[in-house]
């Protein structure tokens, strides 16, 4: 008796809750992806980044994603008076700036890095952080 109650009364305030969970998180109708020219990005597909996105041609957002630093990681030699000669290596960085947009109003801007030891680490570090930023 108890358990038909519970499965009339809660089950459907369940189904319900679950049904509208997408509902809160916002759509974008154009997710846009900035290099300026200064920037040599030549052995990064950033268009993954705006693929792994889903848009809604019915949204009034747009996200505007401005890439504006970009180093492919260097290696540090360093030489000590005593004769020690050591090395290592940092990892790639890529710096941008998301702008997330309500017609022309702006209405959040957020700056993201990521840093990765390989081209892809760098590309999924970076797709991770603008999904971060989008989905809050």
């Amino acid at each position: 008796m108890i358990i038909r109650k519970f499965i009339f009364l809660v089950l459907p305030v369940i189904l319900i809750n679950c049904s509208c969970a997408d509902k809160n998180i916002r759509k974008y109708r154009v997710i846009d992806v900035n290099i300026p020219s200064s920037i040599i990005l030549d052995r990064i597909d950033l268009k993954k980044v705006s693929n792994t996105l889903k848009t809604d041609s019915l949204s009034k957002y747009t996200v505007k994603i401005t890439v504006y630093s970009y180093s492919s990681g260097r290696e540090v030699i360093s030489f000590s008076g005593s004769g020690d000669l050591t090395s290592g290596t940092q990892p790639g960085v890529l710096k941008g700036l998301i702008k997330i947009l309500e017609g022309d109003k702006i209405i959040r801007v957020e700056f993201i890095e990521a840093k990765g030891n390989s081209n892809e680490e760098l590309v999924s570090d970076f797709n991770a952080a603008i999904l971060k930023i989008l989905q809050e």
